[in-house]
């Protein structure tokens, strides 16, 4: 997506990403501030997918230095990190 999203809007999107498109949660599963690693939601290989699904909505490239369990612990973790990245 090569528009801008405000923070709410970009939430908005992870949440239909790992609920739709990867279906790696349901919707009554999940919150924005849930622990998605100790949930059991997101191992190694959805958090590759998850990092690749993101890449292309928006377009963007994550470099290796931030994939950290800290930046994809939940929704409202993977918005601060989307939302503090320089353009």
């Amino acid at each position: 997506m090569l528009t801008y999203m405000t923070p709410e809007q970009t939430s908005e999107r992870i949440f239909s990403i790992i609920t739709n498109e990867l279906a790696i949660a349901e919707a009554d599963e999940i919150e924005p501030d849930t622990n998605l690693i100790t949930g059991g939601f997101l191992d190694s290989i959805n958090a590759m997918r998850l990092v690749s699904q993101i890449e292309r909505d928006f377009d963007t490239k994550i470099p290796p230095r931030d994939l950290i369990p800290a930046n994809f612990l939940s929704i409202d973790a993977i918005t601060r990190y989307l939302s503090n990245r320089p353009s």
